[in-house]
């Protein structure tokens, strides 16, 4: 039983439904945050707190349809058991290769196997029958995620995306704060062993370099970003923000010699070498 979509059905108001928020919204008891019998103690105090305060005939029809197990097409269930089980993005692609719908998340085959569970009410209800093909790119954190699917979604254009700014975009972009830092930043984000990464060296709020680093060797993750693009300054400035420890600044010498034009990989921080907290 996921309760985030059980909070999304019976709290249809709120935009938030995660555990944290479920907590502080119901001042649910929760003493070891993060922590296996911890959370499992504040899911089971938010099921009672909703089957206690809501319409009984409510709070139950709701669990059928969220217990289902999902009608996974048997021509694409081995694809969907290869998916990885971590952070990635993924791609529905017809039987011509077309992209249909980019989505990510941190867990990329339960996410998929859940479009499947109520098929004509999302996603799926949308790509109907075209679906033939399930692609799979892992990444390592919050931030490469995003800017995977963002990337991906601009240069694929897949049709069941929504893309497009608005008024509130235009009036945001007047507010655009300065670059916070003296440079080039760099960010890493990394598998748990440790042995694969992207590497991604951020300027003046543009992706100058990103780079997807494992033990064989290094490749492109995604090319410099050309133009400034608002979505990705509040993603950054967000970052940031939240993540101070994260930023580690660039000597010019050293933002010089990862940004030249060649095809030099850039190298890994070591793991144990301390970072410079950097300040926005």
């Amino acid at each position: 039983l996921c309760t985030v979509r059980l909070s999304r059905m019976l709290y249809p108001r709120w935009r938030q439904h995660g555990l944290s928020h479920l907590i502080e919204r119901f001042n649910l008891p929760c003493a070891n945050r993060h922590r296996a019998l911890g959370d499992a103690e504040a899911v089971w105090a938010f099921l009672q707190h909703a089957s206690g305060t809501l319409a009984a005939d409510r709070f139950t029809a709701a669990l059928p349809a969220l217990l289902q197990e999902p009608a996974v097409p048997t021509a694409l269930a081995p694809q969907v058991e290869a998916l990885p089980d971590g952070p990635g993005v993924y791609v529905f692609r017809d039987a011509a290769g077309e992209a249909l719908y980019v989505g990510r998340s941190t867990d990329v085959r339960e996410r998929v196997v859940q479009h499947f569970v109520e098929p004509q009410a999302g996603v799926l209800r949308r790509v109907g029958e075209q679906l033939a093909r399930i692609d799979a790119h892992p990444t390592y954190g919050e931030l490469d995620t995003r800017l995977l699917e963002m990337h991906l979604v601009d240069t694929l254009r897949p049709l069941h995306n929504r893309r497009g700014g608005s008024r509130r975009d235009a009036a945001l972009r007047r507010r655009v704060m300065p670059w916070p830092f003296d440079g080039p930043v760099l960010i890493e984000e990394r598998s748990a062993d440790g042995t694969r990464g992207h590497a991604l060296i951020l300027d003046a709020w543009k992706v100058a370099r990103a780079t997807a680093y494992a033990e064989d060797g290094a490749t492109e993750f995604l090319p410099p970003q050309g133009r400034f693009d608002l979505e990705r300054y509040r993603m950054f400035a967000a970052y940031f923000a939240g993540n101070p420890r994260g930023v580690r600044r660039l000597s010019p010498e050293h933002a010089r010699r990862l940004l030249a034009a060649d095809d030099d990989p850039i190298d890994p921080l070591p793991m144990d070498e301390p970072a410079d907290a950097a300040s926005a």
